[in-house]
């Protein structure tokens, strides 16, 4: 399947960067914590005649503990969201990525991806783009990049995402308008880049 890429970021290596440690390390605290008191619990009930009185301090650390392990988790997740989202972005030909392509083209259930887009823009993790949720279709679009280049990339999912490999071919990296030559439909395109009508699907050329 071809395509073209940037070398735009849309997703802050700073931001995600200082999120997985924290996520990280509240995983730790929180699991290891949680399951020192939940052996605690185990063992208050075991022998309930001579420590009941610790039962109660057991239970309560152990879920006072497995809060941070909670949010460490869903910190986590939220990080690989938005490393599982820029290689669709980046593979994007019109500059406006909708909700349906990339539920698509990652794998995830559309209800999933709006609620992931609205965290993620709202705690800053996407950079280089905007978010039209009230958009008709809800869509990303993203903001003039840098330099693309022609790529081809398989269909195949991978781990951490959809897997792409790209091939030689350089093209322009900052977006236009320009006007089918069959329907005289607006279109918005990579400077030199070829695609296909969003309305007739005839040849157009940015």
């Amino acid at each position: 399947m071809a395509g073209i890429s940037n070398n735009t970021h849309y997703v802050s290596a700073p931001r995600t960067f200082g999120t997985s440690l924290l996520s990280k390390l509240l995983i730790f605290i929180g699991g290891f914590n949680s399951a020192i008191f939940f052996l605690g619990i185990i063992l208050c009930i075991t022998n309930y005649n001579d420590m009941r009185d610790s039962l109660g301090i057991a239970v309560f650390s152990t879920v006072l503990f497995l809060i941070p392990l909670v949010i460490g988790i869903r910190m986590g997740r939220l990080v690989r969201a938005a490393r599982r989202y820029e290689p669709a972005m980046r593979f994007d030909e019109d500059g406006m990525v909708t909700v349906e392509e990339l539920s698509g083209r990652t794998g995830v259930a559309q209800e999933t991806v709006r609620k992931e887009l609205d965290q993620l823009f709202q705690k800053g993790y996407m950079i280089n783009c905007v978010y039209e949720r009230n958009a008709s279709p809800p869509h990303v679009r993203l903001l003039d990049p840098g330099p693309a280049f022609r790529v081809s990339f398989s269909a195949s999912m991978g781990e951490d995402g959809p897997k792409f490999q790209a091939s030689a071919g350089v093209g322009g990296g900052s977006f236009v308008t320009v006007h089918c030559s069959s329907c005289g439909a607006e279109n918005r395109i990579r400077a030199g880049m070829s695609g296909k009508c969003s309305y007739c699907g005839s040849q157009i050329k940015g």
